[in-house]
């Protein structure tokens, strides 16, 4: 079903409801990366709602996906990295989510949100003290 310009965030001039703005003609129904339109796609959506746009298209996201691990090419298989995990393929930092079992030692293996490759995370929990003398 074609969608006409009436209702159009983007024809009207006004700014994206990235979260379900269904009334988008085909026209700007598009890719926020290569601008291929929604008619015209030959393989799935990754995102709907983006920040930039409609949509993500698969081919834009693989494409993300390899430029991400291409341009961190960390040499080492392993890296310490303090207090922060970080994909070794592509380096995105993540905010430590206690369901993840982060917060446990031992490890857990995580898939990287940025460039959908699986890795592992060794977490060592450390508890350190300090004390001082109670005032009376």
């Amino acid at each position: 079903m074609k969608k006409d310009h009436t209702d159009c965030p983007f024809c009207k001039g006004r700014e994206y409801d990235w979260v379900w703005d269904n009334k988008v003609c085909d026209e700007h129904n598009v890719c926020c990366e290569c601008g291929i339109k929604r008619k015209d796609l030959q393989e799935g959506v990754v995102a709907w709602g983006t920040s930039k746009g409609v949509f993500l298209c698969d081919t834009c996201n693989k494409k993300m996906q390899q430029e991400a691990i291409d341009k961190y090419n960390s040499p080492d298989d392993q890296e310490e990295y303090g207090d922060t995990p970080i994909c070794p393929y592509c380096g995105t930092k993540y905010a430590i989510d206690c369901d993840e079992g982060l917060y446990e030692d031992g490890v857990t293996e995580l898939t990287c949100g940025t460039c959908d490759k699986e890795f592992k995370c060794d977490t060592y929990v450390s508890i350190n003290y300090t004390c001082t003398k109670k005032k009376d």
